[in-house]
């Protein structure tokens, strides 16, 4: 039952109404009659106003698991949207309303000041003369603003306007636990993923001696990107540490035998009314892990009287006896976290996110076998169920034990000694280089509109820009070993590699080409690569050298033969650390030595490992890897002359869940990195061909944690194909164009990428690393009928797509023009048509679709230095290739076989191959790139891949 489809009729004097409710709600029905005569006197139409909200009440109570006050808020604030909607409340510009709570309205708003959207939560009025209320509304915002962590929502103030009281936070969009809970229950590996970053938050809200006391599905956010937010810090007590037992008690006390939160996530202790400490939150969220894995409160009943006594004195049934999916050591963790006993309950939340973390990483482990497999029945029944039972209860015992241990005395990850806290809050902050004496950074921010760097004291918080001379972008930015000297990438003069002073000044160009510099440790030096790269899941295209260039010369030298990105240069100046792909498409680390020679892995495993930097010591080397499931930085012991391991990869795992550019001081007791939320979604676009013009209204297709892209829709216009990425897998979807009928094609480790419709829409072809290296495949639309097409692409086969009357099929090769094949012969009877090169070696392409009339292929154009993209026009009946544009890529026939959109990097272009002219015809914000376009069979819709990135620089301090 929906509340608008109550219609009340109020009367003008709508607080009259909200507070004769209120004082109404708590009595007996008799009582609440003779309460009504008294209050509402002779006034019938207010006491049916009344009498109707509380009649309201009864009926949503069987439709709604929602509070009555909760439910009479929501109904005010549509009222009160009437009045609200389109004022400005200080310099917060009222929008619309966002939802309703028993301790007030949230509104969105625009922030006229900063331009950016807010939300506003509002102290209802009839509270704002209740003491207690204001009082727990004002600590609401207290205890969130003094927390500063990416999984707690940021408070930006407290302010009063017009006699309304309200809370200023940051915009949070996406769905509540509680609405995600609703629609199916998730999978344990979403869960752990989930319950790593609420954990992890109430981590920080208890090292500061915050308890929230209120965690409930309804209090937690996922954001679109599959990014947690803690929310509603109303009932948050602040705690002193108990130096006796380690844990937290209350500072102040409310009303003894006062029971606040809600019941059937509260602690046994809270439920009571007796003290409660940071463990009441723990068994909260325990609570909210059982429900998400099967959808069922753990403690519920039909009264509150009921739900006490499940509280109190009943256990629920363990999760994994009706759900085998479910692993019998997670049904552990959660049962610990919801022990009755709190001394028998995690005593930090930090433990458990320990042991969630721990269990993340051992069930990803190739031979990991759930307990909770059950034996089939057979005649040995009666002997195997003893023995069952018996190895479970001996595991448990095991696995208590050596959690405990682990916990308390062992935890390899070596990040726990570091305390954690946030330096930058633009949002697109990237690439920070720490200088030598710990004391200032410099990092590269699009705050200004292009990339520039910029200069900020650690500790301070005015950030002054470096390179606001220049409208060309400037990013990239390392300091010398003496911090006297900046290196930095710029496109101005052409580009290249530049060095200026730690102020800005004295600017200079070394190198006419070249990414990601490194100083050599006696600053006389400069390693870099000979490419760049948005994100290390996107570049692939070109092998790119190694070089080191002189400061003083300029003379440059190679220094690898290999694909070579992002280089690190040693401490004592005798290797390189780099990272780069093989020929099955694998991303690891390598060292070679300053001299250049052989170049030696340091890491060789399907993990994507990227982004090395060497400690100051030099005996680690640190780099980013998804190994452990979500991107975060890891270390390995190194022989820094030799760049032979001496050990296993250990993490060192930050409070992120996207790490990347770690740079330390140089007595390596200070270190910075940047955490990165990253969400990738097709978005559908409405698109006039006789016009040339695209709604800028979008429909957003897919949301959710997983990156979404490379859009494929079906000849019939009904369907869109398209692969995505989360956690380790790459897995192939098939959607109606509306977003419903989700279908799951493929679903293992294998990369699947890139799936092309058939023009019978019968199948799908994609490529895949699943025969060990990337080469073609077909799957039927239904996911059945998988067959391997290509057997020899060499160095590796990507995006292939069928000719429009289905009897050719072009393949691209990485580093190779694209080839043409017969789609009605077997592989190994084929003789290719490879597309001509005539541009010189530096450049190849990669076609992306063929004109409906088949006359004609469109191909995105690369410079295998400097990655510069062109639309290129291949016609089969001259042979010649034609370039039109040096930007764009990913071009897209329409049906008049003249006229192709692309995109680069945020804007979509429309592209007349006759007249050879371009129109822009939709921009983004510049944190939002484009991945992948497609375009419907009657050109009057556009799909894409919408990438949207946020990014802040953290710092870490040794304890």
């Amino acid at each position: 039952m929906e509340l608008g489809a109550w219609n009340l009729e109020f009367v003008n004097n709508l607080a009259k109404i909200e507070e004769i409710y209120h004082a109404a709600l708590g009595k007996s029905p008799f009582e609440r009659a003779a309460f009504l005569k008294e209050s509402c006197g002779d006034d019938v139409e207010l006491r049916f106003e009344v009498e109707s909200l509380l009649s309201f009440d009864e009926q949503a109570a069987d439709f709604i698991e929602t509070p009555p006050e909760d439910v009479a808020a929501a109904i005010f604030a549509k009222k009160r949207d009437e009045n609200l909607i389109g004022k400005t409340l200080n310099h917060y510009c009222v929008l619309s309303i966002l939802g309703a709570g028993g301790m007030g309205e949230v509104y969105l708003a625009e922030d006229t000041k900063l331009g950016r959207k807010v939300a506003l939560k509002l102290l209802p009025q009839q509270f704002s003369t209740d003491a207690e209320r204001k009082a727990r509304f004002e600590q609401e915002a207290r205890a969130a603003s003094a927390l500063n962590h990416p999984n707690i929502i940021t408070i930006y103030g407290i302010e009063t306007a017009e006699n309304l009281d309200f809370i200023v936070t940051e915009l949070v969009e996406g769905k509540t636990l509680r609405e995600r809970i609703t629609e199916k229950p998730f999978s344990w590996q979403e869960t752990l993923e989930i319950a790593q970053q609420i954990t992890s938050a109430l981590e920080a809200a208890h090292a500061v001696g915050i308890v929230h006391r209120d965690i409930k599905p309804a209090n937690i956010m996922i954001r679109r990107d599959g990014f947690v937010k803690i929310l509603d810090f109303g009932l948050a007590k602040l705690t002193m540490p108990n130096t006796d037992s380690g844990s937290f008690e209350t500072r102040d006390q409310t009303a003894p035998n006062r029971v606040m939160g809600t019941l059937n996530y509260m602690s046994p202790e809270q439920a009571l009314g007796e003290k409660v400490d940071a463990r009441t939150d723990i068994f909260s969220i325990g609570v909210v892990l059982y429900e998400m894995l099967s959808g069922i409160q753990p403690f519920a009943g039909a009264s509150d009287a009921a739900i006490y006594n499940a509280t109190i004195n009943k256990n629920p049934p363990l999760l994994s006896e009706s759900n085998t999916e479910i692993p019998f050591e997670l049904d552990l963790i959660i049962k610990r976290a919801i022990a009755k006993n709190r001394n028998e309950r995690y005593q930090t939340a930090e433990n458990l996110r320990l042991d969630l973390q721990t269990f993340k990483q051992d069930s990803s482990a190739a031979n990991f076998v759930s307990l909770s497999a059950k034996p089939s029945k057979s005649n040995f029944a009666k002997l195997i169920y003893p023995l069952a039972a018996l190895v479970l209860a001996i595991s448990a015992i095991v696995y208590f034990a050596y959690f405990a241990k682990k916990s308390e005395t062992n935890q390899p990850d070596v990040a726990k000694h570091f305390n954690f806290s946030q330096f930058t809050t633009s949002g697109n902050a990237v690439l920070p280089s720490l200088a030598p004496d710990g004391k200032t950074m410099i990092f590269s921010s699009r705050q200004s509109g292009n990339w520039d760097i910029y200069f900020q004291r650690v500790g301070g918080a005015n950030a002054i820009n470096l390179t606001k001379d220049s409208a060309s972008d400037d990013l990239q930015a390392v300091y010398s070993p003496n911090g006297e000297q900046i290196a930095f990438r710029s496109d101005r003069d052409g580009g290249g590699l530049f060095v200026m002073g730690a102020t800005g000044e004295n600017i200079r160009k070394i190198s006419d080409f070249g990414y990601h510099p490194a100083w050599s440790p006696d600053g006389k030096e400069i390693a870099f690569s000979a490419t760049t790269f948005e994100d290390p899941t996107d570049r692939g295209q070109f092998p790119a050298a190694l070089w080191a260039v002189n400061i003083a010369s300029g003379e440059k030298r190679e220094l690898t033969k290999g694909d070579a990105v992002q280089p690190s240069w040693s401490p004592n100046g005798e290797r390189i650390a780099f990272w780069g792909i093989d020929n099955g498409g694998i991303r690891d680390i390598k060292t070679v030595s300053s001299k250049g020679g052989d170049e030696i892995f340091v890491t060789k495993d399907a993990a994507l490992d990227w982004n090395p930097v060497w400690s100051p010591d030099g005996k680690y080397l640190y780099f980013a890897s998804n190994r452990g499931g979500s991107m975060n930085f890891w270390r390995v012991s190194i022989d820094e002359k030799s760049g032979k391991t001496l050990g296993e990869p250990e993490p060192f795992t930050t409070p992120s869940t996207f790490s990347q550019n770690l740079t330390f001081s140089a007595n390596g007791k200070i270190l910075a990195y940047v955490q990165k939320t990253n969400s990738m979604n097709i978005i559908e676009s409405e698109f006039n061909p006789n016009t040339e013009t695209l709604s800028k209204k979008t429909t957003e297709i897919t949301n959710g944690a997983k990156i979404n892209r490379n859009p494929s829709v079906s000849p019939d216009g009904e369907f869109l194909a398209f692969d995505a990425i989360k956690d380790k897998q790459e897995d192939l979807f098939i959607c109606k164009r509306d977003g419903s009928n989700l279908l799951q094609l493929t679903n293992d480790i294998n990369k699947d990428r890139a799936p092309r419709w058939s023009p019978d829409g019968k199948k799908l072809m994609f490529y895949s690393d699943r025969s060990g290296k990337y080469e073609s495949w077909t799957i039927k639309s239904d996911g059945s009928g998988l067959s391997q097409f290509s057997f020899d692409s060499e160095p590796y086969g990507m995006l292939s797509f069928w000719s429009p009357d289905g009897k050719k099929i072009l393949q691209n090769v990485n580093q190779n023009y694209p080839k043409i094949f017969d789609a009605e012969k077997p592989f190994t009877e084929q003789t290719p048509f490879q597309i001509p090169t005539e541009t010189g070696a530096d450049r190849c392409a990669m076609a992306y679709s063929w004109s409906p009339d088949g006359k004609k292929i469109a191909s995105m154009r690369m410079g295998t230095q400097t990655e510069l993209f062109g639309i290129v026009i291949y016609d089969l009946a001259s042979n010649k290739n034609e370039e039109l544009t040096n930007f764009g890529e990913s071009p897209v026939w329409l049906n008049d076989n003249r006229r192709v959109i692309f995109f680069d990097v945020n804007k979509i272009y429309l592209l007349d191959t006759l007249t050879k002219k371009t129109k822009e015809l939709m921009s983004f914000a510049p944190n939002e790139n484009l991945q992948g376009i497609t375009i419907s069979p009657d050109n009057r819709f556009i799909y894409y891949s919408l990438q949207k990135k946020e990014s802040g620089i953290w710092l870490a301090n040794i304890e």
